[in-house]
């Protein structure tokens, strides 16, 4: 039994990979796009900062972040994780606030390249009047 939940695991962070490679974060100079074309962030290189943020639910452990943070790592890139990453809240992963702060944070931060929500889920639209 514990080997089925090993396997989700591996699988939620896999897909949580793929969403890293298709979420990159916009860096603040971006130019605005011509209309009717498409604005394309720069690509992630190797080496690029990833943010790791909990915006809804909290991991069951602080391990579940580790396996995340060396996947991130064997890709070529550095792990940095927001404040609260390990806050608990009931199910959520902290105070509102206090996602919402890592959140605005990761966005803020010159450098980081991209940010990866560890757990996402309906927590996540309580953020929303926190957002800066």
């Amino acid at each position: 039994m514990a080997e089925v939940g090993m396997i989700a695991t591996r699988r939620t962070i896999m897909a949580g990979l793929a969403a890293l490679m298709a979420a990159p974060a916009f860096p603040a100079g971006l130019a605005p796009a011509k209309p009717g074309s498409r604005a394309k962030p720069p690509r992630i290189s190797l080496g690029d900062t990833i943010g790791l943020i909990e915006p809804a639910s909290a991991s069951d452990e602080a391990f579940d972040i580790t396996l995340v943070e060396e996947a991130v790592i064997a890709m070529g890139l550095k792990p940095k994780r927001g404040q609260h990453v390990l806050g608990r809240h009931g199910y959520l992963g902290g105070q509102d606030k206090d996602r919402a702060a890592d959140v605005t944070a990761m966005y803020a931060d010159k450098d980081v390249r991209a940010i990866l929500s560890v757990r996402g889920g309906w927590g996540c639209a309580r953020l929303l009047p926190f957002v800066d």
